[in-house]
Formats: C-alpha cells, structure tokens, sequence
C-alpha cells in the first residue's frame, strides 16, 4: 500500500476503535503508513493486538488499550491516557461495531437491540470523549463507519 499525494499524515495522532472484522488492521496500516501515530481501543477480544502489531511495521507508535466500548467511564480514561501519551488527538475512527452474524429474518428484537445499542452507543461515547479534546485544539477529524 502507497500513501497517495497530500495525504501525508506525519505528525497527526489516531485513534481506532477495533472491531473483529479486519478492518482494525487495514485503517491502522494505512493511518501508520501515512506517517500517523495510531491508539487501538477496543475489547480483549477485537483484532486491536493484531492490528497493532502490524501498524508498528510502518515505524510508528502504536497504543493498544483495552477499552470497554459500552462504558464511558472506560473509554474517557482510555482517550485521557492516549491524549497524555501522545499530546493530542488529531483523527478518531470509529471502527467497532457488530454484526447480526446470521440471516437477516433469523433476527430477534432482543438481538436487534443488543446490536444497536453497541453501535450506536460505542459510537456516541467515542465521539463525544475524543471530541472533548478536539474542542480544545480546535481541531480535528472523525469519521463513523456503519
């Protein structure tokens, strides 16, 4: 993977919400290669170590916390220790979430629930602890995966 013209990242500071999926390890590749500092948050169970130990093939630092997404207490502590560690937080991306994992009319109305209530609620919490800090530098970008 090559990173394209004018999006040179050297310097910015990204954190990831894992999920299980694989998706973890494309966006903290492509965010490391791009010249980025990359924090994982996410479950024990998530891809986050994976993703992060092939993030630090691009010679970056690379944050792996886990991080009960369905809590705020949790994930404000998390996003507190990365913004210590690394000064800033320049980009989130919104990676966790879940799936039915089967047919979509097998689904119950607990199940649905369940569903999204952590994606909707992980994403809320997430966005509303790391914006806090891009607030306060007046700066930032997040983008939401669905």
């Amino acid at each position: 993977m090559s990173t394209p013209d004018g999006w040179d990242l050297t310097g910015k500071k990204a954190v990831i919400s894992a999920d299980r999926r694989g998706w973890t390890k494309f966006f903290s590749s492509a965010l490391a290669e791009a010249g980025a500092d990359v924090a994982i948050i996410g479950s024990e169970n998530s891809d986050m170590e994976e993703a992060g130990n092939k993030a630090s093939g691009y010679g970056r630092k690379v944050i792996t916390q886990t991080t009960n997404l369905m809590s705020k207490t949790s994930i404000d502590k998390s996003i507190q220790s990365i913004n210590d560690d690394f000064g800033t937080i320049d980009i989130l991306v919104n990676n966790a979430k879940v799936n039915f994992g089967k047919r979509f009319e097998e689904v119950t109305e607990s199940e649905f629930d369940n569903l999204m209530d952590f994606n909707l609620k992980s994403m809320f919490l997430t966005c509303q602890s790391v914006g806090r800090t891009m607030l306060k530098n007046k700066r930032g970008h997040i983008v939401n995966m669905t």
